[in-house]
């Protein structure tokens, strides 16, 4: 009974622990430079809506940066959280704006442990008691990939997009396996919640469309395995309406710029971000490229390189698995899902080619489902082994060897993450040689996350290096608004000109101080300089 019981119990402490992970977390991990642009958006849509939509300020921002055509739909919650927050306890808006995103990421385990389930439901391959174990093992997978808990605290875009994707995912496998089971029905409440969810996570990004060719390959096969008839396919016609309908009711809900442009405003959004216009180069490879004309390979190098080398190596073969199961009429929906979920964004990003940038961020949501394979790969290859264990004994030993080499690999990165903590959304994992050797090949503390620690000790030490009463400072290759949370009242921002202080971001690819500046200070990781404090001469 207490084995039967032990994934219920593990999966329950491990989101325990995360919960605690983010309560005492909240404020170590530093700001990225997107935040205070964004963290100002979700304000200004919040106020489109308590002012009735007379404060239109949300589009008033500099035509370069698109953001009305951002989907503001996590920003908006978290401005209302802030909000209430502020009144109610007089919290502080910043860590309540980590809280908010981390908890969201622990929701993303969660759905994991879901998803996994679902999926176990259907599976052949699968036993109930072994739906657990895949239960427990997808989430673990996800709660320890790095550049997740790396993440979730300060990323309001990319780490709720896959939030939105998985809960996208496990109503989609939920509604396939209730039609399969009932085919003449209609469930209108499933579709109706599916695409609420849908359109929640389009407002998040756009980039969320790329769900709705896999729905659609879904709808078509279980047209093709339930007669082929005209009753049916115009059960799947009513279905398509409502989820569709669904979702653009929800789009114009949460997302006021394309409420004010009904017809076009969605089609603008997508040609927006499907070639955004950020022209930097960035570090691939050891070299600059730009980032809207990436090599075709920059997705899936990124998959290998950021992510454990062992998932990414059991991911492959739970996609072969799926697929041989496919080939042989054994699948289910829940195949096509979640291989429709990995392998279809995957490929699409390869054709498109669309501007990307910052590590794997953008493309964040496939690692999920790709995690989920690989759990998958694992709980099937370790039931197989111990399943008639009593007639071959090597069996059982060959499953106990499975589970520590798994359980090793994972040390392995654990030990990774140790060494770049609290920065672990710059891991390299071991096989490619990890951060050291990385770090000069490709980009690293993109988000100037650095700048929480410098701006702390220049806090403590400036009045070391002036006299002064008030001094002031800049922050280079990131933003100025990443230093209000850490500096005091004497240490002022300064946007532009001759600042006392600076703080440097040491991008590989931007090695340009100010001139003639003196560096006092520098803040390693894994012994690579991230960034320094400088001092203006003049002081000295």
């Amino acid at each position: 009974m207490v084995l039967r019981r032990a994934p219920q119990v593990l999966l329950g402490l491990l989101l325990l622990l995360l919960v605690g992970f983010v309560l005492t977390q909240a404020d170590v991990h530093g700001r990225t430079f997107d935040e205070p642009l964004q963290n100002d958006y979700g304000h200004r849509v919040l106020d489109w809506y308590l002012s009735l939509g007379s404060d239109r300020s949300f589009l008033d921002y500099p035509e370069k940066t698109q953001l009305p055509q951002h989907g503001p739909f996590f920003e908006t919650v978290v401005a209302a959280f802030q909000s209430g927050a502020g009144r109610l306890f007089d919290a502080d808006p910043w860590t309540v704006r980590s809280l908010v995103c981390g908890l969201t990421g622990v929701l993303g385990v969660a759905l994991m442990a879901l998803c996994a389930l679902e999926i176990a439901r259907g599976s052949r391959r699968i036993s109930e008691q072994g739906a657990w174990w895949f239960a427990l093992t997808a989430a673990l997978a996800l709660a320890l990939y790095p550049r997740w808990t790396g993440a979730i605290l300060t990323n309001s875009k990319d780490t709720t997009l896959a939030v939105a994707m998985l809960a996208v995912l496990w109503l989609t496998i939920r509604l396939a396996r209730r039609w399969e089971e009932e085919p003449d029905r209609l469930p209108w409440r499933s579709l109706a919640v599916l695409g609420v969810v849908f359109g929640m996570a389009v407002s998040i990004r756009v980039i969320a469309l790329l769900w709705v060719p896999v729905v659609g390959v879904l709808a078509l096969v279980w047209w093709l395995l339930h007669g082929r008839d005209a009753a049916g396919l115009r059960r799947v016609a009513a279905g398509a309406g409502v989820v569709g309908l669904a979702s653009y009711l929800t789009i114009l809900a949460v997302w006021p710029y394309v409420f004010l442009n009904p017809v076009g405003g969605l089609p603008t959004a997508i040609a927006s971000m499907s070639k955004y216009p950020w022209d930097d180069p960035i570090l691939y490879k050891g070299e600059m490229v730009e980032a809207m004309m990436l090599p075709r390979d920059y997705v899936p190098t990124w998959l290998w390189q950021g992510s454990p080398w062992l998932s990414v190596l059991l991911a492959l073969a739970g996609t072969a698995l799926a697929v041989v199961d496919l080939v042989r009429r054994r699948g289910i929906a829940s195949d096509i899902a979640l291989l429709g979920a990995f392998l279809f964004p995957v490929l699409a990003l390869i054709a498109l080619d669309p501007t990307l940038y910052n590590a794997l961020r953008h493309f964040l949501f496939v690692v999920p489902p790709m995690l989920l394979l690989a759990a998958y790969a694992l709980v099937v290859g370790v039931g197989w082994l111990l399943r008639d264990g009593a007639s071959v004994r090597w069996r059982p030993w060959a499953a106990g060897v499975a589970v520590l080499v798994a359980v090793a690999a994972q040390v392995q990165v654990l030990v990774g993450v140790a060494r770049i903590y609290p920065y672990e959304y710059m891991y390299f994992n071991a096989a490619t040689g990890g951060f050291e050797k990385q770090h000069t090949q490709f980009e690293t503390d993109y988000w100037a996350a650095c700048t929480r620690d410098a701006m702390l000790w220049l806090d403590d030490h400036w009045r070391d290096y002036t006299s002064k009463k008030k001094a002031t400072v800049q922050n280079r290759w990131g933003v100025d608004g990443q230093l209000e949370q850490y500096r005091s009242k004497q240490l002022e921002v300064l946007p532009e000109g001759k600042p006392d202080f600076g703080i440097y971001t040491l991008m590989n690819w931007r090695r340009d101080p100010w001139p003639k500046f003196d560096s006092i200070k520098q803040f390693e990781v894994d012994g690579v300089v991230l960034c320094e404090v400088q001092v203006n001469p003049d002081l000295t």
